[in-house]
């Protein structure tokens, strides 16, 4: 028998002792396409403290890499890497990973720029510089919309099952 015990975390949210996670908050794998090292420590930081994981590549190789070994929930890629363009790989993501959840960071333009002219590979944009608790807002809305979506395909068209993220 396993017996789960919560404690009041400081930070004011009911915490599964056995996890450390949050009662309620779904674990997320990321992966984030990043090759700016003070990037990558702030979200590894961020991200690991609200109990996501985070895997993270610098160029189209080592991100192919990742796709092909594990599973992610969805892929944070900045437009603009120094070896490599992150259109193309947002491109190869989407080839790669089908309808996972592709958030595409930009520092210099604006979402609303970005969706004027909107990428087929990409799923949602977000502006740098960004609050955090924006970055996880758009990453729970994004996953949770695309696993709304592999239920409603899974269950079927004649089904009737609503699902709410």
């Amino acid at each position: 028998m396993f017996i789960c015990l919560r404690y009041h975390a400081a930070h004011g949210r009911s915490t599964n002792i056995a996890s450390r996670q949050p009662v309620g908050v779904r674990m997320m794998h990321i992966l984030l396409v990043e090759d700016d090292p003070r990037m990558v420590r702030f979200m590894k930081r961020g991200l690991e403290a609200e109990h996501h994981t985070l895997q993270f590549a610098r160029d189209l190789d080592e991100c192919l890499m990742c796709l092909s070994t594990t599973q992610f929930d969805i892929v944070i890629v900045d437009v603009y890497l120094r070896h490599a363009d992150g259109l193309e790989i947002c491109q190869a993501v989407r080839h790669h990973g089908g309808s996972i959840p592709i958030l595409l960071l930009t520092a210099h333009a604006t979402c609303e720029a970005a969706s004027r002219c909107p990428h087929p590979a990409i799923t949602d944009c977000l502006a740098q510089p960004f609050a955090f608790d924006e970055l996880l807002e758009k990453i729970s809305t994004l996953v949770s919309g695309a696993l709304a979506k592999s239920w409603a395909a899974w269950n079927g068209p004649d089904q009737h099952t609503t699902v709410t993220p």
